[in-house]
């Protein structure tokens, strides 16, 4: 069995690479793994994906609102900042601590970038404070996935 072009020039003993070794695919591909085997072949496997950036929102809300926030944030922020970002996936939870925290998955970590600087965040900032006033404090991060195991 030929090798694909990437394998040219690596050594042919596959023990000599780690488990978790990363060659690059090109442009938002991902990893070859090895498995262990000593046999060329079947000793990588190729696993195409984009890598994923999220933008996770964390907010404290008191006990005595965090009904009307889920209701709210369910119903209507959740939807909104999922079409506002374009993006294919948004999901929320309620932390061991009490705080409401919503993931929105990007493409890459430049497309989260530019959404935190976009004028949709700043309508939804804008709304968000409209219906939560001084009551609900949030914080934003931006999470570049390095690492996915399936």
């Amino acid at each position: 069995m030929k090798l694909p072009e990437i394998f040219h020039g690596l050594p042919a003993d596959s023990r000599a690479w780690r488990r978790d070794a990363r060659l690059p695919l090109g442009p938002q591909r991902t990893c070859l793994f090895a498995s262990g085997d000593t046999d060329w072949p079947a000793a990588f496997i190729r696993r195409d994906m984009a890598m994923t950036a999220y933008l996770m929102v964390r907010a404290e809300v008191a006990g005595s609102d965090r009904d009307a926030f889920d209701r709210w944030y369910a119903d209507e922020h959740l939807p909104d900042a999922k079409a506002a970002f374009k993006v294919e996936r948004a999901f929320r939870g309620w932390s061991d601590d009490g705080a409401h925290i919503a993931f929105y998955a990007f493409p890459d970590l430049a497309a989260a970038e530019k959404a935190v600087n976009s004028e949709a965040i700043g309508a939804l900032i804008a709304e968000f404070d409209r219906v939560w006033q001084d009551r609900v404090t949030r914080t934003r991060r931006i999470v570049d996935v390095a690492q996915v195991l399936d």
